[in-house]
């Protein structure tokens, strides 16, 4: 009885062969649930008494109770009839063993020498793996004895209805007859795809290499996935095919240490399903890993699986890469720096990130570490990336602006002003990038193809990324920073600018200019070609708070950022683009009335204002200033594109701002001025003042 049960109770190991015999000495009471096999058991338990059974188990039974109609407590070496166990199921490790192509061909030979089939099992086997071994791309596949493919038959359900199948078999129905066919088909199969199933490009490659399947496939849009089922023989069976298996206890560990992925997994538990009695295997299955490396599953009774892997083609790594493609990409690429801000916010753990670009996914990160950030671009698509913090800190001007502050709500539509309110909800700040982080931007072409024959590449952040003619590759400038090449597709190219080659190379070795050197540099231009201007516009002005923090916004770029570090300055906020900036009590004296008036209205701005203590201050006549325009030429002068303020903050200067300087008699100093808080400025028409200066 207990060799008739053990076959029944086999996917519970030696727990199985236990339960059955203790059934049969017990026909009158019956087990209601086992969940667990533990791994205490040895072979030589399988015919042991019920009592000594019981007491070689009983540590391993953690909570076990008894059914109502006999409810005391369980004692050590009591027979369990009528109860039920509620151990959670025990995990038990498969780990892989690396080996070499060479040394698994006898292997496999020897696993399935016993078999009626041996010969064409053995040639299909090794046929297999030479395959899997010479190309790239995640698969399954399982190679069955022709009587085990019908047993198995409702175990493997179509992905796609059939249609890959059908292709397969109509062009290449056999490994061995059709060999290189069968090597295309499978590459097509395997090619990666952003979306996991067939696009337009893919059917179109697939046509140009099987032209007699025009008009007879119908893959676009179908799953380009699942496990491909081959007879002992080598006959395709099924292809896209999705493998069904009982749950199993077992968990891939691979040779290099890491968990196995769900197709590794699926490999593992379907191998463990085909284990049958005797001394030859009925069937084996393969995964290939997207990543490459594959991995053999052969079954074996009453045990794990046998677990070997070997090395397959991969794709190209960034040494690969920077080998092939480093010094083309600066010879023939632009260099380039990013123009346009993009949204920001702290990333999670554990959380997936996935950029989409036109339809296609360029990148699959799950961020591992508390210090990275995630990333919206400026494009169409919007698409989102992860960036360790130390490289967006190298990349970005920090702080970033609060989304709220860019403009007037009142301008927005309600559909932007409901998506900025979401942005922000997740954390979203605006952060332009720094002028002077550029990149080599580099067109692939059809010959640079051939030297990616896989059509994919690692990035440094360990994302599959396909290399396609009309894309283009990304690269940091300077040499010294070209550490890593990735993926740019045309969609991205757009928020960027070229930069003049001269000037760049000024940039990297300037400093940024400091007061002394602006004033050397512009007094004479800003007083000969500026106009003379004055604010003529009551300014809310409030008492600043030692300690507080300021930005100045406008237009979405960060002008200035301080601590207000005394208790006398004042916080000035401009009435229309509502941007903040700190004034010393001895400038705002200079050019403001200190009899300020109450603000009224009852608008939710003016609320406000007032709940924060602003009052209305006029502007002095006295107030005035030369306002020049910067040309191109201007700001090539500004090396670094940055100088620093009279009160300590970095400026960045743009062609069309305006560098601002006080009249006579105040402090000399230049500072910038956006186009956009010019409107708070009027000509003056009397400015003898000025001139005589």
């Amino acid at each position: 009885q207990a060799t008739r049960a053990s076959t029944v109770g086999r996917g519970h190991g030696n727990l199985g062969c236990l339960m059955g015999a203790l059934c049969s000495l017990h026909p009158s009471r019956s087990i209601h649930s086992i969940k667990h096999a533990p791994q205490s058991f040895s072979s030589s338990i399988r015919a042991a008494p019920p009592a000594d059974a019981l007491q070689s188990i009983d540590s391993d039974i953690k909570s076990c109770t008894r059914t109502p109609s006999d409810p005391a407590p369980l004692s050590p070496g009591e027979s369990f009839y009528g109860m039920s166990c509620e151990k959670e199921p025990t995990v038990q490790v498969v780990r892989a063993e690396t080996m070499s192509l060479e040394d698994i061909i006898p292997l496999l030979q020897e696993q399935t020498c016993g078999s009626e089939v041996a010969e064409d099992f053995q040639n299909t086997l090794k046929t297999i793996a030479h395959i899997l071994k010479d190309g790239v791309g995640g698969i399954i596949i399982v190679v069955l004895q022709e009587d085990i493919f019908r047993e198995q038959s409702d175990n493997m359900a179509y992905l796609d209805g059939g249609k890959l199948t059908e292709c397969w078999r109509s062009v290449a129905k056999n490994v061995h007859a059709d060999g290189a066919k069968f090597g295309q088909m499978l590459s097509a199969f395997t090619a990666h795809s952003e979306s996991d199933r067939w696009e337009q490009a893919d059917v179109n490659r697939l046509l140009k290499n099987f032209p007699e399947l025009e008009g007879s496939t119908d893959l676009e849009g179908h799953a380009k996935d699942g496990a491909l089922v081959l007879s002992h023989r080598g006959t395709v069976k099924k292809a896209a095919t999705h493998l069904k298996y009982p749950g199993t206890s077992y968990q891939l560990v691979k040779a290099d240490g890491m968990s196995a992925g769900t197709r590794h997994a699926s490999a593992l538990a379907f191998a463990d399903q085909l284990a049958r009695p005797g001394l030859s295997p009925v069937g084996i299955v393969f995964a290939r890993s997207d990543a490459g490396g594959a991995h053999i599953f052969i079954p074996r009774y009453d045990r794990e699986p046998l677990v070997v892997h070997f090395e397959t083609q991969r794709h190209a790594d960034q040494a690969q890469m920077l080998d092939k493609f480093k010094d083309r990409i600066m010879k023939v690429g632009r260099l380039m720096r990013k123009r346009e801000p993009v949204l920001v916010r702290k990333g999670k753990l554990g959380e997936r990130v996935v950029t989409l670009i036109s339809g296609r996914v360029t990148s699959d990160v799950t961020i591992k570490d508390d210090h990275s950030v995630v990333v919206r671009a400026p494009t169409c698509d919007q698409e989102l990336y992860v960036l360790q913090q130390s490289k967006f800190e190298a990349l970005y001007i920090t702080p970033g602006a609060d989304i709220d502050s860019l403009d007037d709500p009142t301008m927005i539509s309600p559909f932007l002003l409901s998506q900025r309110r979401q942005l922000q909800e997740r954390g979203f700040k605006l952060y332009h990038p720094k002028p002077d982080q550029c990149r080599w931007v580099y067109k692939i072409t059809p010959e640079d193809s051939k030297l990616v024959p896989t059509g994919c590449f690692m990035s440094s952040w360990g994302a599959q990324q396909p290399f396609r003619e009309g894309d283009y590759l990304g690269m940091p400038a300077p040499e010294r920073f070209a550490t890593e090449i990735y993926l740019m597709p045309a969609a991205a190219v757009g928020s960027y600018v070229d930069v003049d080659q001269d000037e760049y190379e000024r940039r990297q070795t300037a400093r940024h200019l400091t007061q002394a050197d602006m004033i050397a540099l512009f007094k004479d231009k800003i007083r000969r070609l500026g106009r003379p201007m004055r604010k003529s516009r009551l300014m809310p002005i409030r008492p600043a708070v030692k300690g507080e923090r300021i930005k100045t916004i406008v237009g979405g770029r960060i002008t200035s950022d301080n601590v207000v570090e005394d208790d006398t300055s004042v916080v000035i906020q401009a009435p229309d683009t509502g941007d903040q900036y700190i004034l010393p009590r001895d400038k705002y004296i200079l050019n403001y009335e200190e009899e300020g008036c109450e603000i009224t209205g009852d608008t939710p701005e003016n609320k406000l204002l007032r709940s924060q203590g602003f009052r209305l201050h006029r502007p002095r006549q006295t107030n005035r200033r030369w306002v020049y325009e910067l040309t191109a030429a201007d700001v090539a002068q500004i090396h670094t594109g940055w100088f620093e303020s009279s009160w300590g903050s970095l400026q960045h200067a743009e062609t069309g701002d305006c560098l601002a300087m006080p009249e006579q008699g105040q402090t000399e100093e230049v500072y910038l001025m956006p186009a956009k808080v010019i409107p708070h400025y009027s000509a003056v028409r009397n400015s003898a003042s000025l001139i005589s200066l």
